[in-house]
């Protein structure tokens, strides 16, 4: 009786071990922004993008070139282009991003935004990938 006990709580450690491992298990996301985009802007949008991405629950962010060992990470490519009137005033922002996993699903999106709007345009990117994407693959791993 005794060892049936020392049994049942040895295989509850591990079932509770391996669920907290898979809960725990970060979703790897790569950001691109191409090199022709202006510096400055690239920054901003690198800038407001990381720290969204940052704030969501079980991710990891990779690094281009130095972190990717496999397939199994989300790709996020932003390309920001800053609109300007005629008279060189900016008169806002658009954004086009393209979401892609494992070169099995893909989409693409353009968002339109006034003069200060870069960050909310940003905020808005994230807030549906993780909605739309990421809530998907959290189901996945429970």
């Amino acid at each position: 009786m005794k060892y049936k006990n020392l049994i049942l709580a040895l295989i509850s450690i591990l079932i509770l071990t391996n669920n907290a491992e898979a809960s725990n298990k970060k979703i790897k996301v790569l950001l691109l922004i191409p090199p022709t985009v202006e510096t400055i802007l690239a920054s901003e949008t690198r800038s407001y993008i990381t720290r969204e991405l940052r704030s969501l629950k079980n991710v990891e962010l990779l690094l281009p070139d130095k972190d990717i060992t496999s397939l199994d990470y989300f790709l996020i490519s932003i390309f920001p282009v800053s609109l300007k009137l005629s008279d060189g005033y900016g008169a806002g922002f658009t954004v086009s991003y393209v979401i892609e996993y494992k070169n099995d699903k893909i989409e693409h999106n353009v968002l339109v935004g006034g003069p200060h709007e870069l960050k909310n345009l940003c905020e808005k990117i994230i807030a549906y990938f993780d909605t739309y994407w990421l809530e998907q693959e959290r189901k996945k791993q429970k």
